[in-house]
């Protein structure tokens, strides 16, 4: 932030946040961004630049097309390519994130705190249920049958059976409430993955052009290994190398590939050998990022 504040005070520009809070639906965060876009109020002689990293750059992606609009309604308006110039997307999980299953189960820890974010905590996150790959592209790989496997995430009934997620922590007679949360969770994550991937029919204006940038070489989570107790009961764990696929340490390669619609669009592609945060925060990506501003 601070190389990219320097630089716009460089270019005569001013550095906005925009504040979301990534537990929430992806919706309501792109709610909060598209308030702060137009709290700028913002005139035919001005410029809007946008630089976005992981999450944001998936939000972003959608806003470009989309807007704001609820994923149960959206209408390719390409609203937020009207409103903005250039924009700097950098490592978005485009397939998703199977870490957060691993998460929902575990938790997170960093360092001597053994629990930085509980799974318990994890599990309350409806953004931890949209962030999930798509249909399809939930595998596991059975340990006891030694072959790739389907998780079947955005089927409620899989949650509740193995006593994932919310259904570790809430009582039975809160179950129905839990399967509601979870369905609702994964429904909408599924339309909001299909509205990106959907085939582009609206003019693109002409105005806008992207820079993309995601990362590979680094050891990635993403296959889910799964066992199964005597009553059936299926768990997940994620520590054994069968684990790692190819990516920048937190979204995998194919993860982090560039979405078909943005061929559609003024683009530049740059894939990179850099980590998840290294993408967009080294020097020499800061160079790249600002170059592309600039011209």
């Amino acid at each position: 932030m601070n190389q990219l504040k320097h630089f716009a005070k460089s270019e005569g520009a001013v550095v906005e946040t925009a504040i979301y809070d990534w537990r929430d639906d992806f919706i309501e965060s792109l709610k909060r961004i598209d308030q702060k876009i137009k709290s700028l109020a913002l005139t035919e002689n001005d410029e809007l630049h946008i630089v976005a990293h992981s999450t944001g750059a998936l939000l972003m992606s959608y806003y470009l097309r989309y807007g704001a609009q609820d994923v149960d309604t959206a209408r390719e308006n390409w609203e937020g390519a009207r409103l903005i110039k250039k924009a700097v997307l950098a490592a978005a999980p485009f397939h998703g994130l199977m870490v957060l299953l691993r998460d929902t189960e575990h938790g997170t820890s960093q360092g001597l705190n053994r629990e930085l974010l509980s799974a318990r905590d994890y599990s309350s996150f409806r953004s931890s249920y949209m962030f999930l790959p798509p249909q399809g592209e939930d595998i596991g790989y059975s340990l006891k049958e030694k072959k790739e496997v389907h998780l079947n995430l955005h089927n409620t009934d899989t949650w509740e059976k193995n006593r994932w997620g919310v259904f570790k922590f809430i009582p039975q007679k809160e179950f129905p409430a839990g399967r509601q949360f979870v369905q609702t969770s994964m429904d909408r994550s599924q339309k909001f993955h299909d509205l990106l991937r959907a085939p582009v029919k609206e003019k693109i204006p002409e105005s806008f052009s992207l820079l993309y940038l995601w990362g590979k070489g680094h050891k990635t989570v993403q296959v889910a290994l799964v066992d199964e107790d005597s009553q059936k009961r299926k768990s997940v764990s994620f520590n054994r190398e069968e684990t790692y696929v190819d990516g920048d340490g937190t979204v995998t390669a194919e993860s982090g590939r560039p979405l078909a619609f943005f061929k559609h669009l003024s683009h530049h592609f740059i894939e990179l050998t850099d980590s998840h945060l290294n993408v967009v925060a080294s020097k020499a990506n800061q160079c790249k990022i600002q170059d592309f501003l600039k011209s």
